[in-house]
């Protein structure tokens, strides 16, 4: 559990570090020439499928986050 608790703790780190510098490039009026690109590590198991760690072929730690923000995509286009 402790782990988890750890684990947890990074990822709102990470959340919050994230929204520090999105709401400073917004006051600084350069939304709209900010591209931003987040990805990160394959997630863990946390015991799903009975399993711990991330060397499993199962969607939970093969699947690798991406988010892009561009304001050079069409509108059309976000979400996909």
């Amino acid at each position: 559990q402790q782990g988890m608790k750890n684990y947890y703790s990074l990822i709102t780190e990470v959340d919050q570090s994230c929204s520090r510098i999105y709401r400073a490039i917004e006051e600084a009026g350069l939304m709209n020439s900010t591209m931003f690109i987040f990805t990160s590590d394959n997630g863990l198991f946390h015991g799903a499928h009975g399993l711990a760690g991330k060397w499993w072929p199962y969607q939970e730690s093969i699947r690798v986050p991406l988010i892009i923000q561009d304001p050079r995509m069409d509108p059309s286009r976000k979400g996909t």
